[in-house]
This record gives C-alpha cells, structure tokens and sequence, in this order.
C-alpha cells in the first residue's frame, strides 16, 4: 500500500510538470517545429527500447545522475522524463528536459543529430520597444515593472493571436513577432501591418489604464515599431535555455526601423512598403523625409505607416486640428477604449494617482488599527458587550469611515452601519477622543510657536504588539467607504490648486517624491537582507517602522505637501518678498514651515472629518501624524545650517563614527560637552545622559526610526539625482529653468547658467552622493541603496563630461523661449492697438 501511495504521488508530480512543459512547448515552439521534436523523442524511444538491460541501465543511472547538471542531453529523458513519455506525451520531452536538464542537445544518440531549422524565404519581422522605458523603470520598484510588462505584453498576445500572428519572443521591454513563418502566406506585409496598428492602440489603452496604479508618465509610455521583410532561417537553437530563434539579415534590419523610429509611430523598410503597394495599400504609406543610416546598409529609405499620429501630424503641420485627409488611414481598425477615456489634464492624472496611492495606505492604517484594538483590550471588549447593547452608528459615528458591514477583506459599498463588533470597537474610540470636539485644537500649532519649534529629535513609534505580521493584518483588511475616498479626492484636487505653475517646484514634482518615497518605503517594509522568524525581529530590523503603517502614510502624505504654496524662489529670496511671512517663522525655513500650515489647516476644515478619522482616532495618533509630517517636511530644507548640523549630529550618534548601540554606554556624550537635550530629544536624554543609564531598546529604535524617516524624505525630494540619466536631465533642466526665470523677473541677484556646471558636480559630491551612501549605511534599504548609490555615481561621471554643453543648450532653450514670449507679446499689444485705434 505504501507502494503504491508513493508511486501515485509521484505519478501525479510528473503528470503535473509534463502538463506545464507542454504548455511552455507551445508557447516557444510552432506547430512544425513540435512536431519534429515529437517524431525525433519517438526515434529516441525505440532506440532506448532496442538496447540491452545492461546499457539502457547504465544509460539510466547517468541520466539521474546529471539530472540537475548542466550537460544532460535535452533529448536523453531519464526517471522522471521516461515516466512522462509514456504517460502523458512524447512532445512533452523536449519542454521536461529542458526546463529541468538545459543543456545541449549536440550529444543525442545517433538517430537524428542534425538541427530542426528551415528556411522562409518571404516572411516580415516587427519589433516593437517601449520608448522611454529605461528611464520609467528606474523611478519604480521591481514589481511594478514586471506588472507593466506582463500587462503590455498580455494585450499584445491578445491582438496577434488575433490576426494570426507568430510571436517570436520578448527581450527586455522589446517585443518581437513575425508573420510568413511557420506557415506561409502571401499577405504576411499587410497582417503584420495591421498588427502593428493594433499592438500600438492597445498599448496606448492599457498605460492610461494602469497610470492610476503605477504613477505619473506611465500613460506617457508609447511603443516604437519597426518592420522588414525579407528571409529568414529559423529554428531551434539548441543548448542552454533551447529556444525557437530567428536570424539573418531581416532580423538586423528590423530591429534598425525600430531603434530609428519615433515613439507612437510605426516605420518600415523599402521592402516592405514595396510590398505593401503590390498589394494594393500605397495609402497607407508616408515617405519619411530623412534617410536612416543602418549598420552594413548605409542610408535607407524609409516609410511611415498611416496611423492615427500621422493623420494627427499631418493636420498639425497643415494648421488645422479638425482638418480631414482622403482614405489614407486605416479605416474601421482602431480598438475602442472602453468606458474610460485618457486623461489630458496632467494635474488631473497626478491626483488620480496620489487618491489611489493614499487609500492603498489608509486601508492598511485602518487595518492595522481593528486588528489592534481586536486583541490588545478584551477586557474592555468583553465589557462593551456585556454593558451595551448594539446599536446602529451614524456616519459621524464610524470613526475609521470603514463600511462596517464589511466582515470580509474585500468588502465595498454599503451605508456605514455597525456590527456587534465595529460598534464596541467605535464607542471605545469615541470616549478617547471625545468626538469631535478636540478637533479646534488640532488645527494649528501652539500660539506663539512655530512648525519648526515643533521640530523633535525624536519621533516615538509605537511599540511592537504581536499580532503584527501581514497575515494577521489581512482579514482586517477591507473596503473603506465611499465617502472617504471623495473627501480624499477634494483634499488633493484644493491641494494641488495650492501649487503654482512652476516648471520644477509643482505637482508632478511633488507627485514624484511621492513615488519615490513609496517605493523606499515598500523596500523597508520588505527588507531584502531580514532573515528573522518572528514578527518582533522585522519589527526590530526596521526600527519598528514596518509595524506601523500610520508612520509610512504621514511620510507619504508629507512628500505630497512638502512644496505647497511654493513661489519658484528660494527661502532668501521669499523673505524680501514677504516680509510677513518671514516675520511669522523667525526668518528660518519659510517655504517648508509654509507648506505645513497650508496642507494642516487645510486637513482640518470641517469637510474632511471622515477622512481625519481613518488617519487618526485618537490624540496620540493625531499627536504622531502630525509630528511626524513636521519632521519630515522640515527635513527637506537641506540649506539651513542649524537643522543640518542637528541632523549630522545624530547621525554620528547612531549610524556615524561616534556610534552607539543598546549595549553601549552613551554617558560619554556628557563628558565630550554635548547636549544631550538638543541631540537625542528630552525622552532620551534625561533616561541616558542625565541618570547616566544606557538608552533602551525602545528609544534606541525611535532614534534610528526618526533618522531613517527624515533621509527617505530627503533621498524621494532629490530621487531624480539618482535615477536614470534621463531622469535626471529632465529634471535638471527644470530646475533651470525655474531659477532662470526668477533671475529674469528680477527676482534672483544671480545668473543661474554662471556656475551651473560646477555648481552641479558639488551637488553630487556633498550631497547627492553622501545621501545615497548613507541609505546603504541605514541597513533597511536592501538593494535599492545599492541602485541610487550606482546611479548617483553615473549621472556625475556623465554629467562631468556632458555637463558645459548641457548647460549650453539649456540656456539656448530659455533664449529661444525668451525671444518667442517677446515676439508674441509685442504681436498681441500690436493687435491691442489696432484694435482700439
């Protein structure tokens, strides 16, 4: 019985795997090419069969032997692979083998040792890439770009399995289909055409769909085609990773009308539009203006197919947006965008995406909460119910805005009403908070002060309290309700209105530290080098900031406000501008404190109270936020030198040369002249320094929370530095832009393009890339210090040799732009004067 337990067990395993390496077979081979595989694995298996007990059991044990090694035949199927050709299927073989034994298939017996490759003489080759891809990856974590190419990808499948057409494979962000091959046709030039047309509109529909999720310039995302025909030898390559491949010259010169083209435009070769017009579709043709120089080719003409952006091109360059052209453009082909439609307000685009960003937030925060309040107080729970009977709340009266008919962790819609459990739940938060009523004195700071006295050098983070895993948090997860989500929307649309046209310090700026902050964020709430078993050691590895999802939405929530009501000037510039305002926060950290007042005051308007409720329900989480988003929004104005020298103090205290840990004595801060009140905050100083005891566990770990949290707001406002190349450029150029402008309206002393260059190169070396260092020094980062680090070194070396006539051309933008606005307005007030005369 144990017997045959055993080989059920493993007959149903390898069924299983010859299932998906069938699968994988037909994903990576055609029809023709499996079924050569098929009749060579059947050859193989009489072969086998015809051989003595005595080989056919050597043979066995050195195919188990190697079964995992690195060069096992991929036709020499041994256990596992014998079982799966008589089982399931022999065209299974080749797909087991070499998922499990990929290696070279040049040691096959001598039944068929020749390649499977053939010849197409008349077949097109399309290869389409995603411009601007590189750069949009660097701004993002691994696992939103693999969702933005699973998904591109997915709807592309989609249209060629459509129109009938062969995908060849993807390579990186680069998609690479044929038509012509495995089976012949004549119309290979017009499907591929058609293909083209389609792969690009469906590629267009699915980034204005997942710009909500994935953030600012996804929906910017275009893909770039290009098209040959010609033959091509294809076959399967065996060796490492056996794969259906393509070669020849139409493979060079494909890839060539791609990486030549423009993005959102689809460009092909002579050959093609030759073919294209023998078979009756001149119209759909462009001539391109310039030649396209192609390695080996030399200069090559080129055409443009007649897609929508041509059409859109073409009008454009006549003078009129509604003009008509005649049939040229591909009629009655174009994919509907169902029930959504793009997005062309960018403001608009970026607030979009911050509500959805803050929600994923505030679902946890809610979360996090009910789970809390569901074991941390039975007590006073087992009291509720036994002293009160259930009754229904009002909307005022749901203090997390959660739908609490919602028992599910998906929950949606519904008027909030109470359960047993959500109304115990609420009326315990009510008695601490007093409704309300406290919510006057939450709107400001206290009278007299300032943000920047509100100012600590540490944080507290709540402690940790088991349960606090995710599996814990996940049946507490649910819908919150509507209501939430529109007061959120209003909240970020009166925001946003706060920020001025400025070509750097605006809401795609600050909707960029957004991204950046949340993707430094997710790292640390899943660190790469964690090893621990229990949630109190990740609590502990991350300074207890993985347990608190209150602390990672204020840092989300104060990348969002942090340049609120910014002027395009610097803090010096804005004290001569508004002297009130300077005299209202004492000359220090005008813009930063500004920002605070104007998203806080903003928050506590009587409209948001569902909103407020969901981010605090209490004065202690109310008290946390709030100073939380102080530090944080502080912690941007690198320039003033008190709060920096802090900063540095701190940081030698715990991660510098000076460190110290738990088990260290830190009673010598006192004898070095230190003060301990201004360095680690009134908490820590007066249990370390002043009874000359060690700090404890908790402290130690809000100290480094506090320090962690300030470099993450830091690292997301100057995250451009340390991304992409072209990341940086455009940023870069915006910034200039924006100083230019102030120093041409007389509102700077100083020529911004004088000194640029160097001034550049001491950014980087005394800022940018100190930072990064000091990311990896945090320990919680994993990988992406190392990434920022990388990238921070490279934009300086490229910036150092590209750096003058950057700056150069930069200034002959602004010139250009300058002497266009004056011919503009000399036109108009001309007009003007016409006009009254």
């Amino acid at each position: 019985i144990v017997y045959d337990r055993l080989l059920e067990k493993r007959q149903r395993r390898v069924l299983a795997e010859a299932t998906e390496a069938n699968t994988l077979l037909h994903a990576h081979y055609p029809q023709q090419v499996r079924d050569r595989l098929l009749a060579n694995a059947e050859a193989r298996m009489q072969q086998e069969q015809q051989m003595s007990t005595k080989r056919r059991l050597k043979g066995f044990l050195m195919k188990e032997q190697n079964n995992n090694g690195p060069n096992t035949p991929l036709h020499d199927a041994g256990g596992r692979g014998s079982i799966v050709k008589r089982q399931s299927s022999t065209l299974s073989v080749a797909s087991q083998n070499n998922r499990h034994n990929p290696s070279s298939m040049s040691s096959a017996p001598a039944v068929s040792s020749e390649p499977i490759a053939d010849l197409f003489p008349n077949c097109s080759i399309m290869f389409g890439d995603i411009s601007g891809f590189s750069a949009w990856s660097s701004e993002r974590e691994p696992s939103q770009v693999f969702l933005l190419l699973e998904t591109l990808y997915g709807g592309i499948d989609q249209v060629a399995r459509r129109f009938g057409v062969f995908k060849v494979e993807t390579v990186g962000d680069s998609y690479v289909a044929a038509t012509g091959l495995p089976d012949p046709r004549d119309d290979h030039p017009v499907v591929l055409a058609r293909f083209a047309h389609h792969a690009l509109l469906r590629v267009t529909e699915l980034v204005q769909i997942l710009e909500t999720r994935l953030g600012p310039g996804t929906g910017d995302l275009m893909m770039r085609v290009g098209i040959h025909s010609g033959p091509i030898t294809a076959g399967v390559l065996r060796g490492d990773k056996t794969r259906f491949q393509l070669f020849g010259d139409t493979m060079n010169v494909a890839s060539r009308m791609e990486t030549t083209g423009k993005p959102g435009h689809i460009q092909l070769s002579k050959d093609t539009a030759t073919l294209l017009e023998e078979q009756g579709k001149a119209h759909w043709l462009i001539k391109r203006a310039d030649a396209v120089s192609v390695k080996g080719k030399g200069e090559m003409e080129t055409f443009w197919l007649y897609t929508n952006n041509q059409a859109a091109d073409r009008r454009r360059a006549a003078g009129g947006a509604n003009g008509k052209l005649g049939g040229g453009q591909m009629q009655g082909e174009s994919i509907t965008i169902r029930n959504r439609q793009p997005v062309n307000d960018p403001n608009e685009r970026y607030i979009r995406w911050n509500v959805e960003t803050m929600m994923a937030l505030l679902r946890e925060v809610v979360a996090h909460r009910e789970m809390l309040a569901s074991v941390t107080e039975p007590a006073v729970a087992a009291a509720d119910d036994a002293e009160n009977a259930p009754t229904t709340l009002s909307s005022s009266d749901n203090a997390d805005g959660i739908n609490a008919n919602a028992n599910a962790a998906d929950t949606p819609t519904g008027a909030p009403s109470a359960t047993p459990g959500k109304t115990r739940h609420s009326r315990r938060r009510r008695s601490i908070t007093g409704g309300n009523h406290n919510m006057k004195a939450w709107t400001t700071s206290q009278p007299g002060s300032t943000v920047l006295d509100e100012v600590k050098d540490v944080v507290k983070l709540p402690p940790f309290k088991e349960p606090i895993g995710t599996a814990s948090i996940r049946k507490f997860r649910r819908e919150l309700h509507s209501s939430v989500r529109t007061e959120l929307f209003d909240y970020i649309s009166k925001l946003a209105d706060t920020y001025q046209s400025n070509p750097f310090h605006n809401l795609e700026h600050a909707s960029h530290v957004v991204l950046s902050a949340t993707k430094l964020l997710k790292r640390i709430a899943r660190p790469d080098d964690y090893e621990g078993d229990k949630p109190s050691d990740l609590h502990d590895f991350t300074y207890g900031i993985s347990s608190d999802p209150l602390t990672r939405f204020a840092v989300v929530f104060s990348a969002l406000i942090h340049d609120a009501g910014h002027t395009g000037v610097p803090n010096n510039q804005l004290a001569k501008e508004s002297p009130g305002i300077a005299t209202k926060y004492n000359q220090k950290s005008l813009a930063e404190q500004r920002s605070v007042d104007i998203a806080w005051e903003l928050l506590m308007a009587p409209s948001y109270e569902n909103l407020r409720n969901c981010v605090f329900s209490n004065e202690d989480e109310r008290g946390r936020f709030r100073q939380l988003i102080v530090n944080c929004v502080i912690a941007t104005d690198i320039f003033d030198k008190d709060l920096s020298s802090r900063r540095k103090q701190r940081w030698r205290k715990v991660f510098g040369e000076d460190r110290f840990d738990a088990q260290d004595d830190v009673t010598s801060t006192a004898s070095n002249g230190m003060n301990d009140s201004k360095l680690l905050g009134p908490r820590l100083s007066m249990s370390s320094s002043a009874s000359g005891n060690k700090p404890d566990k908790e402290e130690l770990l809000n100290l480094k929370a506090t320090i962690v949290l300030e470099h993450v707001i830091q690292a997301s406002d100057v995250s451009h530095t340390m991304q992409h190349w072209h990341v940086y450029c455009r940023w870069n150029e915006r910034l200039f832009q924006e100083m230019y402008q102030a120093y041409k309206d007389g509102r700077s002393e100083k020529d911004p393009s004088v000194g640029w260059y160097k001034g550049e190169l001491w950014f980087f070396d005394f800022y940018v890339i100190p930072l990064a260092k000091k990311l990896k020094d945090c320990g919680v980062f994993g990988v992406s210090s190392d990434e920022y680090l990388n990238y921070a070194l490279a934009n300086r070396a490229e910036f150092e040799e590209k750096g003058e006539s950057i700056v150069k051309e930069m200034m002959n933008k602004v010139a250009g732009s300058n002497r266009l606005n004056k011919t503009l307005t000399t036109h108009y007030e001309g007009s003007s004067a016409d006009e009254n005369r």
